[in-house]
C-alpha cells in the first residue's frame, strides 16, 4: 500500500476536491492510501465521500497584496498575490508544506493547483503529477502563454512579470538547498499531467498537441431537492451571494415565469427558509446534480469547471456569471462553441430574464450543448480512471524520471 498525498492550494469552491475524489476513491479501491492537503476545510464535510479520507489544513498565503497591475494577465501574476513576491513569506509556505511532506511521506503528490507545494516537494525523490483543468497547469513554455488573449499587453509585460517571481522562487531555493529554476515554467516539470477535461474547454489555445483524459464528474452524492410547487420551465441556479451580479439575477427570477432552484453556499438554513418565495427554492448545502440535470432545462452558474460539466453532459444550456479569472475564460469557450451565454462582471445592463428566454427558446444552443453530451456519452469513467491509476502506480514503482 502506497501514500499518496492531494495538494490544493489555490482556488475557490468545492470543485477541486470533488474533481479528485473520484480518483481517491479509485486509488483507495486498488489498496492505497490517500491523504488531501486542502486549501479550505470549512465545506469538506459536506462533500459525499470525503468521510473515507483524512483531510488537513493545507499551507496557504493570507495576506492581501496591493498595488499590483490590474487586470491578472498570466500564471505570474496568480502567484504574485500570493506570496511570490516575499522571500521569507514564500519560505515560510515552503518549510510548512515540507514539513507536512514529511510527516505523511508520500509515495506521489497529485498537485492540483497546488504551486508552492510542487516547488516545496522539487528534489525531495518521489514523483509528481498534476491532476484537473489545464488553468493551473500552464504550457511549459517561456514566456508562459498570456491569460487574456484578446488583450493587447505592452511589451515584456508577461516576461517582467515571469522574471519577478523567478528571483524570489531562486532565492527560496537557495536557502533550502534546491537547485535554482532556469524559467517559471519549471515549476511544472513533473513526472505527468493528467488534463481532466475536454478540449473544447482548454483555458490555453496556445497548448498544442496535448492529451485530453476526458471529462470527470463529481461523485454522485447530496441530497435529492425539490423544486417550487411552481408552474414554469425548470432552472437550477448555482450562485454565490459574493458575485456583485447575485442580487439583479434573484430579483428578475423573483418577477419571473421561471421555477428556480438555487444552490446559495454560505447561507444559513434560517436565511434560506426566510428567502423562500413561491417560484425559487434555496438551499444552502450540494445538491444533488445528476437529479438535477435531469430536470433542468437550463443552468445558471459561475462558470465552475465542475457545473458547467454537469450541465453540458447533461445537454443543457448555460447562463454563466464568471467571477474569476479561470471562470471567465471556461465561459467565453462555452459562449465559442454556442452552447451558452455570460455575463462580464463589467457589464451594466444585464436583462438575464430575456438571456434566459433566448437560451431555452433558441435551438442553437440547444443542440450545441446536446452534440457536446453526445460526443462524450462513451467516456467511461472507470476506464479514464484505470488508467490513470496505473500511471500513478507506475511511477510509484518505477520512480521514473521527469516528462
Amino acid at each position: 500500500m502506497a501514500k499518496i498525498l492531494y495538494a490544493w492550494e489555490l482556488g475557490d469552491d468545492l470543485g477541486h476536491i470533488q474533481r479528485f475524489l473520484s480518483l481517491a476513491t479509485y486509488l483507495s479501491a486498488h489498496g492505497h492510501d490517500v491523504v488531501f492537503a486542502a486549501k479550505d476545510l470549512s465545506r469538506i464535510e459536506t462533500v459525499p465521500g470525503m468521510e473515507r479520507f483524512v483531510a488537513l489544513q493545507a499551507p496557504v498565503w493570507l495576506s492581501p497584496v496591493k498595488g499590483l497591475p490590474e487586470p491578472q494577465v498570466c500564471y505570474a501574476d496568480i502567484l504574485q498575490r500570493h506570496g511570490y513576491l516575499d522571500e521569507n513569506g514564500l519560505l515560510g509556505m515552503v518549510k510548512e508544506w515540507r514539513l507536512l511532506i514529511d510527516k505523511i511521506n508520500p509515495q506521489l503528490l497529485v498537485a492540483d493547483h497546488a504551486p508552492t507545494a510542487l516547488l516545496a516537494s522539487r528534489g525531495l525523490g518521489f514523483p509528481r503529477i498534476t491532476y484537473g483543468s489545464g488553468f493551473f497547469s500552464p504550457p511549459r513554455t517561456t514566456p508562459m502563454p498570456s491569460m487574456r488573449p484578446w488583450l493587447t499587453l505592452p511589451a515584456m509585460r508577461i516576461e517582467d512579470s515571469e522574471a519577478t517571481v523567478l528571483r524570489t522562487i531562486n532565492q527560496v531555493l537557495a536557502r533550502i538547498g534546491e537547485h535554482p529554476m532556469p524559467a517559471l515554467a519549471e515549476l511544472f516539470a513533473v513526472e505527468d499531467h493528467f488534463l481532466m477535461s475536454p478540449e473544447e474547454l482548454e483555458h490555453y489555445p496556445e497548448r498544442g498537441p496535448a492529451r485530453y483524459m476526458g471529462p470527470v464528474l463529481s461523485t454522485k452524492g447530496g441530497p435529492t431537492p425539490e423544486w417550487p410547487k411552481a408552474p414554469g420551465k425548470k432552472l437550477f441556479a448555482y450562485i454565490k451571494t459574493s458575485n456583485k451580479m447575485s442580487k439583479q439575477l434573484f430579483l428578475q427570477l423573483l418577477d419571473s415565469p421561471f421555477n428556480v432552484l438555487a444552490y446559495v453556499p454560505g447561507l444559513s438554513e434560517e436565511k434560506c427558509r426566510a428567502m423562500q418565495a413561491p417560484n425559487i427554492q434555496f438551499s444552502s448545502r450540494p445538491v444533488d446534480m445528476h437529479y438535477v440535470t435531469q430536470h433542468a432545462k437550463a443552468i445558471i452558474c459561475h462558470a465552475g469547471f465542475g457545473t458547467i460539466l454537469h450541465g453540458l453532459l447533461a445537454g443543457l444550456p448555460i447562463l454563466s456569471l464568471p467571477i474569476t479569472l479561470e471562470q471567465l475564460l471556461v465561459a467565453r469557450n462555452v459562449s465559442r462553441i454556442g452552447m451558452g451565454i455570460y455575463f462580464d462582471s463589467d457589464d451594466k445592463v444585464r436583462d438575464f430574464i430575456s438571456h434566459i428566454r433566448e437560451l431555452i427558446k433558441n435551438p442553437h444552443y440547444s443542440k450545441n450543448a446536446q452534440r457536446f453530451a453526445r460526443k462524450y456519452a462513451k467516456a467511461k469513467e472507470d476506464e479514464i480512471m484505470a488508467i490513470v491509476v496505473k500511471r500513478c502506480e507506475e511511477l510509484m514503482n518505477n520512480r521514473s524520471g521527469l516528462a
